[in-house]
């Protein structure tokens, strides 16, 4: 499987702080890291993660979560994996819509999650109208495949899209995928 990250630097600190991960990995997650570092002013909430449980809570989230935290950058994120026809709830579109920046951790099953499609149109939107830093991370899937909507991403969209309202609404006027700055390359 391949990883799709940008310029990256070694890091001992991770290598402490982390030893269950791969190399490219730790790299991967200290140049979020610092990324992240030089963009925020830390005293407000400052980082949402957008991320498929299934696909990452135990693996990539369960690092770079509490890296981020231990580098005093405050950091949201929601472990609730909500039942088809849920809601995400006022509060967490709030969090979502006070964050400096969003980290979408973009996986093989995130568009087959009617809570991941929420928070990535509420991303999109503070994007376009709060000038919102958005910093996809593309794991384990092609970026291509993901900006085209084809494979997973477009059969988890044809299925939320028989039945749910939300799921036009992400997927219309632009495709929302394709609007998403690239600023990681395949390596």
């Amino acid at each position: 499987m391949k990883l799709y990250i940008f310029l990256c630097e070694k890091s001992d600190s991770l290598n402490v702080l982390f030893p269950c991960i791969g190399r490219n990995e730790y790299e991967f997650m200290d140049k979020i890291i610092q990324w992240v570092d030089s963009q925020i002013v830390k005293s407000i909430p400052t980082v949402f993660l957008s991320f498929r449980e299934i696909d990452t809570r135990d693996t990539f989230i369960a690092h770079l979560y509490p890296a981020l935290n231990h580098k005093g950058i405050h950091t949201y994120k929601d472990d609730k994996d909500l039942e088809r026809g849920e809601t995400i709830s006022p509060t967490l579109l709030e969090t979502i819509e006070e964050s400096m920046i969003s980290i979408i951790v973009l996986s093989r099953n995130y568009a087959s999650s009617s809570r991941c499609l929420e928070e990535l149109t509420k991303i999109l939107e503070c994007k376009e109208t709060k000038q919102q830093i958005v910093l996809p991370i593309f794991y384990h899937v092609d970026p291509l495949d993901v900006r085209l909507q084809r494979q997973s991403f477009a059969e988890a969209l044809a299925d939320h899209e028989r039945g749910s309202r939300r799921t036009r609404k992400c997927r219309g006027g632009g495709k929302p995928y394709e609007r998403l700055p690239v600023y990681l390359e395949n390596i």
